[in-house]
């Protein structure tokens, strides 16, 4: 099965959609027929802004409904119970509030709707190095309601964040040693 294949295996894919930080690599691109809304941190401007020179397809970088900047999503989108769909590839590792993140992506599916998560496998990327969230760092961020990350968290990532072969996510066949990205 491939990836894509992967995250559509429960979805509807005819249904309407929303897709969460699809950055340069959106799973249910408009221009293939998905009717999806787009939420990202940045305008599909300034992502091709962001993007260029870093060897991707900036054609692929979708229009931007909803410019994403920390608030509840429900609040964003101005909808409830909306949507039959919602994909976030590589997002839950970078939010400051995993349990409202979640709650929120409940709020704005439909009954029936499915949450299909994209989760980056730490072997193989830049938090190689990271201890993984525990039960506790997730409930204190929630009773915080964390809206930015912790010193410590950002401590964590620049401390730790390494890349194999020159890049900062690889596959199990790249050779090359881990070295850290930033210096202490």
């Amino acid at each position: 099965m491939t990836r894509l294949e992967r995250v559509f295996a429960i979805l509807d894919h005819k249904g309407i959609g929303l897709e969460i930080g699809p950055s340069h690599s959106p799973f249910a691109p408009k221009k293939k027929g998905y009717h999806v809304h787009i939420v990202d941190h940045a305008s599909k401007q300034d992502l091709i802004r962001k993007y260029q020179g870093h060897q991707v397809n900036l054609d692929n970088i979708e229009d931007v409904d909803f410019i994403w900047s920390g608030q509840k999503l429900s609040d964003l989108v101005g909808k409830k119970k909306h949507y039959d769909w919602i994909i976030a590839s590589h997002v839950i590792e970078h939010t400051t509030d995993l349990v409202t993140f979640l709650q929120e992506c409940s709020a704005l599916l439909k009954d029936t709707g499915v949450l299909s998560l994209v989760i980056p496998d730490k072997r193989y990327c830049f938090d190689y190095f990271r201890w993984p969230s525990s039960t506790g760092d997730v409930l204190q961020a929630y009773l915080e309601e964390r809206t930015i990350h912790s010193p410590g968290v950002v401590a964590d990532h620049f401390l730790n964040a390494v890349k194999s072969g020159g890049e900062i996510a690889w596959s199990k066949f790249t050779q090359g040693k881990k070295e850290f990205v930033h210096s202490p």
